[in-house]
């Protein structure tokens, strides 16, 4: 299938694991469309390893053999990431470093974001200024 051509436009497909030939497709693409190129279609191969959240991710493991869930689990684009910079010679101490600090972030941003329902406007305040009137209908 050649679903960009489908619809007439540009497009790439890469391996959805590999982080670096995401973010060499993606910049090539994003270079494309500041560049007036028009728009773009990246085709990412790729397999979800859960369903699309908890509640699904019995169903998702019965739909498909385990094999393949074995397969594509090798194929972890963090753990791929990691070995290529390990071979390029970044220390694991420093690797470690990076994901205490990411993790760090990631507990503060949630920290704040639950923090953050305290002060949530009511949710008709969403309406204010939509329509043309001033009105919120």
């Amino acid at each position: 299938r050649d679903w960009p051509a489908s619809y007439g436009i540009w497009g790439a497909g890469f391996d959805g694991n590999n982080v670096l030939d995401a973010w060499a497709v993606t910049r090539l693409a994003a270079e494309r469309c500041r560049a007036g190129q028009g728009p773009a279609m990246l085709i990412a191969e790729t397999f979800r390893m859960g369903g699309h959240a908890t509640h699904d991710e019995r169903e998702a493991r019965a739909t498909f053999p385990d094999a393949l869930f074995k397969t594509w689990g090798k194929r972890d684009p963090i753990g791929l990431y990691e070995e290529w910079l390990k071979q390029a010679g970044v220390a694991a101490g420093r690797l470690e470093q990076v994901e205490a600090e990411v993790t760090e972030q990631v507990e503060q941003a949630a920290a704040q974001a639950l923090k953050s329902r305290e002060t949530m406007p009511p949710g008709v305040s969403a309406l204010a200024g939509v329509y043309a009137d001033g009105k919120g209908r």
